[in-house]
């Protein structure tokens, strides 16, 4: 990472699922962090030599905290372990400046969020900005079960969003769902 890195603390980890964890991390000095666009990223130092990339999942309004969710990886090369394992509530990180490679672009009439498990983070980013914008939006989620489904609850209380969850299918059917969306 380069020297305009940032250092944040984390302020708070939350577990939603058996195997994700939500990270809140706030500047470490007090000042506001730099605004990002829904569905960037940042990279997250947690040693000399990993770093890992994290969507942000926060509303990218927001300048007070980024929050990131990291789903513990059986077959891990490291990065989700040390997450889970080895980051506490109170320690320091360097992250990267946000980046995006996955932008939204905000003059289509209506969008068509589709999620899958895990990457629900950068689509949650999505929603948040485009339910704050007025802008007509459907989010399909499909994950394998509502235990592993990553703010399943919050978004089932999204009244106002336009939310359909398609829990347990296999792999055909979630490909036949597909075909129907597209």
């Amino acid at each position: 990472m380069s020297t305009s890195s940032l250092r944040v603390n984390v302020a708070g980890i939350v577990e939603l699922t058996p195997d994700v964890r939500l990270f809140r991390l706030e500047s470490s000095y007090g000042d506001p962090l730099p605004r990002f666009e829904a569905g960037a990223h940042i990279d997250v130092r947690l040693s000399s030599d990993l770093v890992r990339q994290y969507s942000l999942c926060s509303h990218p309004d927001s300048d007070d905290a980024y929050e990131i969710a990291v789903k513990r990886e059986p077959e891990s090369r490291g990065g989700s372990a040390m997450m889970h394992e080895q980051v506490n509530v109170g320690d320091a990180l360097e992250v990267s400046r946000p980046r995006n490679n996955f932008s939204l672009n905000e003059k289509a009439e209506h969008h068509v969020l589709l999620a899958g498990g895990i990457g629900i983070t950068p689509l949650l980013s999505m929603a948040r900005r485009l339910g704050s914008a007025g802008k007509s939006f459907r989010l399909e989620y499909f994950a394998r079960s509502t235990d592993h489904a990553a703010f399943y609850e919050a978004l089932r209380q999204q009244s106002e969003w336009d939310v359909h969850f398609h829990i347990g299918l296999g792999a055909d059917a979630t490909l036949e769902r597909l075909r129907e969306l597209l």
